[in-house]
């Protein structure tokens, strides 16, 4: 087996959380890089001796392209360990230890969540571990200690190893909130969303602002990316009829289910869901409409793979839209694949547009942070 390469800021793993290691183990919705320092903190070793049998060392994420990333990663190294997406962290094998390390960016809601989910997702007796900064004790001991109720603290430096047992009863409960929405004067809607997919409670202004610009027709075959909620596509299949075709796509195992779960409730008979992972198993130039909302405002990586794909799904007489907050990066992007973009202004946000029905748009050119028109 190969050696795994050593990398900055790999976290210190004290005696008091190795010790309390035992298999079958999971490790809990870390980002992919953050992981692979785990991995490498925790050594070869020990994670090999965390396997019980097949039941191999778990890294459970709720997102698909970071869960494929570190599997890529054991693969290459022929590393015994497995890597897991899935909308519920309790559908996993329940192991005898779960270890978790908060993300500061994840909502609070998602974080009740996940301890919520852990407890059912441990074995009786199971231990839950969680490591965090001791500074953010105040948020995350009250969750744990209302799942489990008796908690451990141990501190070990700048960060507190908390731990509890898996004990008596607990019935399950969803963390999730309906709500309803008027969106582009039409509706009311109806939404059921979960933590960690966006839109969670409320319908935000870029999706109504993307809502207000595009144009739809009867019978269009409309493909919804980074759907959260499926809000986007919900609305637009209105107008494309009980003859149009819906397709949600987002990396959030959790966020098809809810989409399609939306879609179904507000009358969206043709409706189905796919990986933002696999859009490339889709058909060449299927799609009327294209509808993009990607996260991080529109930049980086997945932006531009999203843009790509598109270019090829988009039908030669079809409709591009993507929203975003940053145009000077991602205009670039639509132009590269598309070749020439329009720009919409609305609420603060920018929509990319491309029409493949039009040959004439204005190319998209930036400078200075201001849209040139060429």
């Amino acid at each position: 087996m190969k050696k795994i390469p050593r990398r900055s800021r790999m976290p210190i793993l004290p005696a008091s959380l190795l010790e309390r290691l035992r298999g079958p183990l999971a490790i809990v919705n870390m980002h992919h890089e953050e992981a692979i320092q785990w991995v490498q903190a925790l050594g070869t070793e020990r994670i090999t001796q965390m396997a019980q049998g097949d039941d191999l060392p778990l890294f459970f994420f709720f997102d698909d392209t970071r869960a494929k990333a570190l599997d890529h990663y054991f693969r290459e190294l022929d590393f015994p360990a497995r890597t897991e997406a899935l909308s519920d962290l309790w559908d996993i094998t329940p192991k005898q230890t779960l270890l978790w390390a908060p993300q500061r960016n994840d909502e609070r809601e998602l974080k009740l969540d996940i301890v919520e989910q852990a407890w059912h997702a441990l074995l009786p007796g199971g231990l839950f571990l969680v490591w965090v900064p001791t500074k953010d004790l105040v948020d995350t001991s009250p969750m744990v200690r209302k799942v489990f109720g008796r908690i451990h603290e141990v501190p070990e430096g700048k960060n507190t190893l908390i731990w509890a047992q898996r004990t008596g009863d607990n019935p399950k409960r969803r963390h999730e909130i309906s709500f309803t929405a008027k969106i582009t004067k039409k509706g009311p809607f109806s939404f059921t969303a979960r933590p960690g997919v966006h839109c969670f409670g409320q319908i935000d202004e870029g999706t109504r602002a993307l809502n207000e610009v595009i144009e739809i027709e009867p019978g269009d075959r409309i493909l919804d990316i980074c759907c959260g909620v499926g809000a986007a596509g919900i609305v637009a299949a209105q107008t494309s009829g009980e003859t149009g075709e819906l397709v949600f796509a987002d990396g959030s195992p959790r966020a098809r289910e809810m989409a399609v779960l939306n879609a179904k409730a507000n009358g969206v008979a043709n409706v189905s869901a796919i990986s933002i992972e696999s859009l490339e198993t889709l058909p060449d130039d299927h799609f009327k409409v294209i509808l993009a909302h990607p996260p991080g405002f529109g930049t980086g990586a997945l932006t531009e793979r999203i843009i790509e794909e598109a270019s090829r799904l988009l039908d030669p007489q079809g409709r591009f839209y993507l929203l975003t907050k940053q145009p000077n990066e991602t205009a670039p992007m639509v132009v590269a694949s598309f070749r020439r973009a329009d720009a919409l202004i609305n609420k603060s946000y920018t929509i990319l547009v491309h029409n493949r029905a039009m040959p004439e748009g204005i190319l998209a050119e930036f400078e200075d942070e201001k849209w040139l028109e060429g």
